[in-house]
């Protein structure tokens, strides 16, 4: 029953777009809008590009790649995403997972293990994990349920 409810409230989620986006004033965090937002444009980019899909991404070669320091890029990540960086790169991906399992057929075909693989992570229990962690629900439990509903919509 409660996987129930969680599965409903992401699907009216996911139709609604209600989507919270918390941020805090840079001079809160001691760091300049200088600093601040080229490096919230390099992550828009970043996300845009889907480059968070990599397995091999990493605080240091992110931040080696937009010119900044790690500390820097860190440090907005936690106060303008507010979330640590991991998180923040698990929640990418789980969301990119979610909205192609909601809108591909053929991806909710795939093992766990293949998505998670397509997704950026490294095992199917670091995916499931992270998608439990952020939805409340198991991917396969989302699988099974919007298969049932996507059937019911074209019945």
């Amino acid at each position: 029953m409660i996987f129930k409810n969680r599965f409903e409230d992401l699907i009216e989620e996911k139709v609604s777009g209600n989507k919270k986006e918390l941020g805090v004033n840079g001079k809160q965090a001691g760091l300049s809008s200088k600093i601040i937002d080229p490096i919230m444009s390099n992550l828009d980019a970043f996300e845009l590009k889907k480059q968070f899909l990599s397995q091999k991404v990493s605080l240091h070669d992110l931040a080696t790649s937009f010119s900044i320091n790690p500390r820097y890029l860190s440090k907005v990540i936690n106060l303008q995403k507010d979330k640590s960086f991991p998180r923040y790169i698990n929640d990418l991906r789980v969301d990119y997972a979610l909205k192609e399992l909601t809108e591909n057929q053929k991806f909710r075909k795939f093992t766990i293990k293949a998505i998670a693989s397509d997704c950026g992570f490294k095992s199917s229990e670091s995916f499931s994990r992270a998608f439990y962690k952020r939805h409340g629900i198991f991917p396969s439990y989302y699988i099974k349920k919007i298969e049932a509903l996507k059937s019911q919509i074209s019945s």
